[in-house]
């Protein structure tokens, strides 16, 4: 599937639970955090050069941000990977990569904290064998809660 046809199928699935929400009528079912997997921990770096690299979005929190990329090479036994950069942040900062096997009602989240002295950090990279929905999210310290792209 295209990165733009993703991109319209994320938009309209915003679409249609904003759509839900202001029409009031059934709410999707409550969502939450499986667990704080990894999956495989791939390194995206190892399995793609820069113009396998797809950038996706953005979130950004203040002048920091966490960019959502897609491997376009089909790396890992045939499938494409998904995995967030964090950049102009501080040591602490946490970025995640969100993934989700039922349509973003329950996610796993893959956390990465800044380290001492650096500004930047990567995700692992997680695969998609197919159905798989993804977000970046970025906490940075004196901001409350997360900043998170739509689902993909």
């Amino acid at each position: 599937m295209t990165v733009l046809k993703r991109l319209c199928l994320g938009a309209a699935a915003l679409m249609a639970t904003t759509t839900i929400s202001v029409l009031g009528t059934a709410a999707p079912a409550s969502a939450d955090v499986i667990n704080y997997s990894c999956g495989p921990k791939l390194n995206p770096y190892e399995l793609t050069t820069g113009s396998q690299r797809e950038w996706l979005y953005a979130a950004k929190q203040g002048s920091g941000g966490a960019d959502f990329y897609l491997s376009t090479n089909n790396p890992y036994y045939g499938r494409n990977v998904f995995w967030a950069w964090g950049h102009n942040l501080n040591p602490g900062d946490t970025i995640s990569l969100d993934w989700s096997d039922d349509g973003a009602r329950n996610w796993h989240a893959c956390h990465k904290k800044v380290p001492s002295g650096a500004h930047s950090t990567t995700t692992y990279a997680v695969d998609n064998p197919g159905g798989r929905w993804f977000r970046t999210c970025v906490h940075r310290s004196g901001y409350s809660g997360w900043a998170c792209t739509p689902w993909f």
